[in-house]
């Protein structure tokens, strides 16, 4: 085998573990490295409170699963 093969192999090897790899790593079919939550963030302003004063403290969404807190 010469150089060129060497590498070819090497590197074909390489990817196909990687490959194999995200597939085990991705077997529940969710996008790798993603949360998906299936909670209520806020229901209310109050709810974000974050104990800084100077931020408005605001509830997008209120009771929803796609509620989420902003603190301006």
């Amino acid at each position: 085998m010469n150089h060129k093969q060497k590498v070819f192999f090497l590197g074909f090897t390489l990817i196909a573990i990687m490959v194999s790899i995200g597939f085990l790593i991705n077997i529940d079919g969710n996008i790798t490295g993603s949360s998906v939550v299936d909670q209520v963030a806020c229901y209310e302003d109050t709810d974000c409170d974050d104990r800084i004063s100077a931020t408005k403290d605001v509830c997008r969404n209120p009771g929803t699963v796609y509620s989420l807190c902003i603190n301006k």
